[in-house]
């Protein structure tokens, strides 16, 4: 039987391997795998296309998809990099159906210049070692994966040949991503024009026109193909009988699946399984590879990296680390008391979903006042209403509402509350939460970050460090009257990003560090943008939208002989809090 090809280590949320590959025969896996070809040329077939990739060359392998690579020992370097989507999909949770595809017919297309960079620093850390490299790199693959989702998520068939073409409007492109993930969901069903016209409430005749204008293919050409590509992984199956695979699939008769593979693969069916069940890897044909160590890794990427920073100076290095060193004896502090005060309408007082967030609080005012409705700003439904908020609260005390004032039919409508109508929270609630959970006294801050050391009496101190990036842009959106698309784009295109360690000097010994991430990714705003308006009674998408939301934690354990170093990322526009807590021993 035909298995999936298991990661190194299941509860990691990226596994990484740098190889000079002779073969890796014919496999597939559950999970996303980029194929970055950093020196030389390999060979990549998949599906039905024959692929020759050369340095700079990325290629996304979705899940299920079977794959083989072949080169030559010592005249190419690659690095495999697989996507966990069990973890990950907490953030994009249509990873595991996804269609991505970066070859391009255009080398130098500008999409390619940000997954380069990404990815060439996402390998640097894990070269470089770096104690804290998983939390980063977290962060950089939320921000890969954010950038596929966008502008990768489907894909043109021109002569046979299956690869990426921009879509300028952005529309379309989601719509065509709808599309393509539509198909591959329901290719074995009897699927419709008709029925797909509905559900994007267009006509059948713009519908066709749509998709063959962008995919290459006509409806039926293209469902056909979605067809034979899922049979190539039953037909490496032995215990699937050849003569009920055309129903498995979705064909009504075998002559027409039989033509259909033909037309993609070259050969029939049986021949393919004959040619190829051989060829899969297993104990009698394993991989021939070599590792290529770390040390060697750096020396290549560097080179790498310059010539890339010289080929295009307008994309930033990515490698500037702000360093802040704090001694909090020496340190001058001052009380950091924010002054939250929490708007409650007195119908909702007692509401039990309102007294459980409430009561998450720590010292915050309550008022009891009804939420006046005001202008739409959608901003404040999004991430960039919470680091605005976070600004804002420099200024002075703030007086927020709870939640938004009418009961509408859409969850979103663009007001100054902290959550949804539907219960879910906005990104403004997990940011008052941050502010309400972090007085103590204030030993550094920036434009960007607040560090506030937390005494406990007879013991080592605690710190929480606040940091939000992007407040200037995210204050910008704020003030401007925009429209849901306009903000969504805008804070799509701040790919500024913040590095930073953070270096504590205080009592030695074992520190609990946590770090709570918020950011477009655990964003309703983005969920319903992305997904589409779902339904307020349908308690698997209200768990859905609540697991969506929910702000990313990554904790672990660290050792202080005296100075503790705490490395983080952020990109775009984003917030996090880190708790630093002595372990009891």
């Amino acid at each position: 039987m035909f298995q999936a090809e298991m990661t190194q280590d299941e509860r990691s949320p990226l596994s990484i391997r740098i190889l000079s590959i002779e073969e890796y025969p014919l496999h597939y896996h559950s999970d996303i795998e980029l194929i970055f070809v950093l020196d030389g040329q390999i060979r990549l077939l998949l599906g039905s296309n024959d692929y020759q990739l050369s340095t700079g060359d990325i290629f996304a392998c979705n899940g299920k998809e079977v794959h083989g690579l072949y080169g030559s020992i010592g005249e190419n370097v690659v690095a495999l990099i697989r996507v966990n989507n069990r973890i990950f999909s907490n953030y994009y949770p249509n990873l595991a159906r996804s269609c991505y595809r970066t070859n391009t017919a255009d080398p130098q297309d500008e999409r390619l210049s940000f997954l380069r960079r990404e990815l060439t620093g996402l390998l640097l850390n894990y070269g470089e070692n770096l104690r804290h490299q998983e939390q980063i790199n977290v962060a950089v693959m939320k921000k890969i994966l954010g950038y596929l989702e966008a502008n990768f998520n489907y894909f043109t068939i021109r002569d046979g040949i299956v690869h990426s073409e921009a879509i300028d409007n952005s529309q379309t492109a989601k719509r065509i991503s709808r599309i393509i993930l539509r198909m591959y969901e329901s290719y074995f069903q009897k699927l419709t024009l008709d029925e797909l016209s509905r559900t994007e409430d267009l006509s059948s005749f713009y519908l066709s026109h749509l998709i063959r204008e962008h995919t290459g293919l006509s409806f039926r050409e293209f469902l056909a193909f979605a067809r034979v590509e899922s049979a190539q992984l039953l037909l490496l199956d032995e215990s699937v009988e050849l003569n009920d695979l055309h129903e498995m699939v979705g064909f009504s008769a075998k002559r027409y699946f039989d033509d259909h593979f033909l037309q993609w693969f070259g050969v029939s069916p049986e021949e393919y399984r004959h040619q190829n069940i051989s060829k899969i890897k297993s104990e009698k044909r394993p991989e021939r590879s070599i590792e290529i160590t770390k040390p060697a890794l750096l020396d290549l990427l560097r080179g790498y990296d310059a010539h890339q920073q010289s080929e295009d100076r307008t994309l930033p290095s990515g490698k500037g680390v702000v360093n802040i060193s704090v001694d909090h004896k020496k340190s001058k502090s001052i009380p950091f008391q924010p002054q939250l005060t929490i708007s409650v309408d007195p119908r909702d007082r007692k509401a039990p979903n309102i007294l459980q967030k409430l009561q998450r609080f720590e010292h915050i005012q309550i008022l009891e006042a009804s939420p006046e409705r005001v202008t739409p700003h959608w901003c404040l439904d999004t991430i960039a209403g919470a680091v605005y908020w976070l600004k804002k609260s420099r200024e002075g005390s703030l007086q927020i509402p709870i939640w938004d004032p009418t009961d509408e039919e859409d969850a979103l409508q663009g007001q100054r509350g902290l959550i949804f109508r539907n219960g879910i929270p906005k990104c403004s609630y997990y940011a008052m939460l941050f502010l309400s959970n972090a007085r103590g006294r204030m030993i550094d801050s920036s434009a960007n970050h607040w560090i506030i050391k937390k005494d406990a009496p007879g013991g080592s101190p605690s710190y929480v460090v606040l940091i939000y990036n992007g407040g200037e842009e995210a204050e910008a959106i704020c003030n401007e009257s925009m429209t849901r698309e306009q903000v969504a784009d805008a804070i799509v295109a701040y790919r500024e990003e913040l590095n930073m360690k953070l270096s504590i000097k205080g009592p030695a010994g074992a520190y609990k560090i946590a770090l709570i991430n918020i950011d477009s990714s655990t964003d309703y705003f983005h969920y319903v943008h992305r997904y589409g308006k779902q339904s307020p009674s349908d308690p698997v998408e209200q768990l859905l939208a609540e697991q969506y939301t929910a702000p990313y934690v990554n904790i672990y354990n660290a050792d202080s002989t005296g100075v503790l170093d705490i490395y983080t990322r952020l990109d775009g526009i984003c917030a996090q809090m880190i708790s630093v807590t002595p372990l009891s021993v």
